[in-house]
């Protein structure tokens, strides 16, 4: 039987519109006319490493039926702070935020490193609207590998777009990018960019460029790419319950009473 959800089924849908980055890069030559190979090539190896795969499990409260549902989490999402801060998919953590305010009871999750090692991660927030997450390393971190943000980048109608992802981990974990451009633009009530080399699973949570290598939004579902000055809310909000929940420092033995660390 053949399971659109199996590795391989999902393999075949992303490589039958991306390449990998460089093998297959060249045959990406025509998919946009502007953006040379050696600039695609930069503009992954800049960021490749800023897209991680999430694993592990998540037990919630059903509003429907009010029962716990526990469910596996797998995809990938954007480190956007060195901190380890984390945009993905709420689908990638098998929530379907849409429905509203989710009750999570307990959760189980593990950012994939490109070294191979894991580290835990928590949810941090969510937000229903974007039907997007927050993720946060459980414990402080060495610093991670992260994204610029910058939200005042904006891109127009036919601009060139560069989109990074990655495989799951019985893919080898690979990194992959996809070469395109900026179908549509909506300027109201937010910025979002539609373009037709974003799919709905393989792409959601994950980042998209310019043509000069800068961090154009985020892709939040089927086309659709949210541009990054319009979640700079969510982020702001994200570093703030970071730093609410980070334990407090404490002076070193000895230090006179109200000195800092």
């Amino acid at each position: 039987m053949n399971n659109r959800n199996s590795p391989r089924a999902a393999l075949a849908r992303f490589i039958g519109r991306t390449c990998l980055v460089p093998a297959l890069l060249l045959a990406a030559g025509n998919a946009s006319a502007e953006m040379s190979q050696a600039t695609m090539t930069a503009i992954f190896k800049a960021n490749k490493d800023a897209v991680l795969n999430i694993t592990g499990l998540v037990k919630f409260m059903c509003p429907h039926c009010s029962k716990i549902h526990e469910r596996e989490a797998h995809g990938c999402g954007t480190v956007v702070d060195a901190s380890g801060l984390m945009i993905v998919a709420g689908s990638h953590l098998g929530l379907q935020l849409g429905d509203g305010k989710v009750d999570i009871r307990e959760s189980h999750l593990k950012a994939l490193l490109p070294t191979g090692g894991e580290i835990a991660m928590k949810i941090l927030l969510t937000d229903p609207d974007l039907e997007l997450a927050i993720l946060a390393p459980e414990q402080p971190a060495a610093p991670f590998k992260a994204v610029v943000w910058d939200p005042a980048v904006q891109a127009d109608l036919l601009a060139d777009l560069f989109v990074i992802g990655r495989l799951d981990k019985n893919m080898g974990n690979q990194s992959v990018a996809e070469p395109g451009n900026i179908n549509a633009v909506e300027r109201k009530p937010r910025t979002v960019y539609l373009s037709n080399i974003i799919g709905r699973d393989e792409h959601a949570g994950v980042p998209a460029f310019t043509a000069d290598g800068r961090l154009l939004g985020i892709c939040i579902g089927e086309q659709t790419l949210m541009a990054t000055g319009e979640l700079q809310d969510l982020l702001d909000q994200a570093r703030q319950a970071a730093a609410k929940a980070a334990p407090p420092k404490t002076a070193p033995a000895g230090a006179p009473e109200g000195a800092k660390p």
